[in-house]
């Protein structure tokens, strides 16, 4: 009962769908994608054309062809597929008809995909894609500028479709930036996030396409809404590059034909992130080492200059040697180059205080290493010696302000010296180095001062004649009985000697 039941319905629905006069477009396409329908047979050709395109594109072209026939069949009051699954169709049977290089049909196609659903990103890669076999860049880049604001949401297909679009754009504007001059207009609107711009960059830069690098850091662009002139910035200001890695670009760059732009690359990818320790173009120098080598060789000193102000501030920090124990101004006394050049890099060393006499490791100068060869050597020499003897006239001078200031410094000190021996620094009596004090260490308690008692006076004149008498007998000034301890007998010093003198000794007689 239950299965004549659904057969009924089914046939019911069939009916309303194929031949009622008020069958609907959704009655259709709900009776196509039942279980065993019209639609599921459609799906199934596709997805057998998708499993064969890469080995066998012609019989992948014929079931592609074969789905699009049922789909345009007449006898269908309504349109079997969306305008999202036709263009999905028409984009795959352009794809093997490229591999087939019939690149008639598969523009056909492609244009056909852009006009059955124009907000289908894969339509205007497809078409441009053709267009570049075909030799038309133009028409190519316009399709992916056109394409570009298309790619709507945030999944994964959708951002790698954004990434793959741009570096495309980029590359194409590169070819064009000369032979087309509307390619110029047409990139410097193309307005992209800045972490798309990331990841083009990166891109760029692994794939060393520095050509579109320089296009997008130095030849203007817009970003956030804004726009930059040539040689003011470029469309992916404001991005990332912390994950390139200036070593192999930068010796990749040492050719002649980047000398122009070369190193004001290198300065936009330190200021958008990359580290400085890749800037070298042989091992053991240093990346001031490396700006005054590309300097000497190009003239532009913008690289030297912003690794003196924004990386090496200290003069102990410019003044380091390479592996070879060569200082910078060693460094210009031994590369050759134009006079004009080198004048333009001693001109910023002595700016940012750069010592032109230290020595390398066999005790030699700068100065002391200029071959006399030829004219530019002499003159180079000549700048050498100049600059180094203006440093040491300025190393005098700063001597002497150093010491006039210490000495003022002292002065002031003595003069603003406290009185009392806390708090604050003081003078030992008789010692003229400062004490040590520490305004923080907890001070002893001051003591209580004993009062002082009243000194008696020195002479009292009421006292003259309210004293005693004086005795009648006064006391011997010397006696001589106590001289050696004896017993005390009255006899005078002189009858003593005289006794000795009548017994012809030095003597004492035995009873003294």
């Amino acid at each position: 009962m239950d299965t004549r039941d659904d057969e009924w319905h089914r046939t019911r629905r069939r009916a309303r769908a194929m031949h009622h006069p008020m069958a609907t477009e959704r009655d259709f396409h709900d009776f196509a994608r039942m279980p065993g329908g019209i639609w599921w047979y459609v799906e199934e050709l596709k997805q057998q054309g998708n499993d064969i395109i890469h080995h066998n594109p012609r019989e992948a072209v014929g079931l592609y062809t074969k789905a699009m026939e049922i789909d345009e069949n007449p006898e269908h009051p309504f349109d079997l597929l969306t305008p999202r699954e036709k263009a999905m169709l028409r984009s795959n049977r352009c794809t093997a008809l490229m591999k087939l290089q019939q690149l008639g049909p598969a523009f056909e196609d492609a244009i056909e995909c852009i006009r059955i659903d124009p907000t289908f990103q894969k339509g205007y890669w497809r078409a441009a894609t053709v267009m570049k076999q075909m030799g038309k860049e133009d028409e190519a880049l316009e399709a992916l500028i056109d394409g570009y604001p298309k790619i709507l949401g945030d999944n994964k297909e959708a951002v790698d479709f954004r990434f793959n679009f741009v570096y495309e754009i980029t590359f194409l504007t590169v070819q064009l930036w000369d032979k087309w001059k509307k390619s110029q207009f047409l990139f410097r609107l193309l307005d992209v996030a800045t972490s798309v711009w990331t990841e083009v960059v990166q891109r760029l830069a692994k794939n060393k396409e520095y050509q579109g690098l320089h296009l997008v850091f130095l030849r203007g662009g817009t970003q956030s809404g804004k726009t930059f002139e040539i040689g003011q910035g470029g469309a992916a200001k404001g991005c990332d590059t912390s994950g390139i890695d200036l070593r192999p670009l930068v010796r990749d760059l040492s050719g002649r034909e980047y000398d122009s732009w070369s190193m004001q690359l290198v300065v936009e990818l330190l200021k958008h992130g990359s580290k400085v320790v890749g800037l070298s173009q042989k091992e053991g120098d240093t990346p001031l080492h490396c700006a005054v080598e590309n300097a000497l060789r190009t003239g532009w000193v913008g690289l030297l200059e912003y690794l003196f102000i924004h990386l090496y501030k200290t003069s102990e920090r410019r003044n380091l040697p390479d592996r070879f124990g060569d200082s910078l101004f060693h460094l210009v006394a031994k590369k050759s180059g134009p006079a004009a050049h080198a004048k333009s890099v001693v001109d910023v060393l002595r700016k940012y205080g750069v010592d032109p006499t230290r020595k390398d490791r066999r005790g030699s100068r700068p100065v002391e290493l200029v071959p006399l060869t030829n004219q530019q050597m002499a003159e180079k020499r000549g700048l050498l010696s100049d600059v180094a003897l203006a440093w040491e006239q300025h190393v005098k001078v700063q001597q002497k302000q150093q010491q006039q200031q210490q000495q003022q410094q002292f002065q002031q000190q003595a003069r603003n010296m406290p009185s009392q021996r806390f708090p604050g620094p003081h003078f030992a009596s008789g010692n003229q180095t400062q004490a040590r004090y520490f305004p923080t260490r907890p001070q002893a308690r001051p003591q209580p001062q004993p009062q002082p008692q009243p000194r008696a006076q020195f002479f009292d004149p009421s006292r003259i004649f309210s004293a005693s008498p004086r005795p009648s007998d006064s006391t011997p000034f010397f006696d001589h009985s106590k001289l050696f301890g004896g017993p005390q007998v009255s006899l005078s010093f002189f009858s003593i000697a005289r006794k000795m003198v009548h017994m012809g000794t030095n003597k004492l007689p035995q009873e003294y």
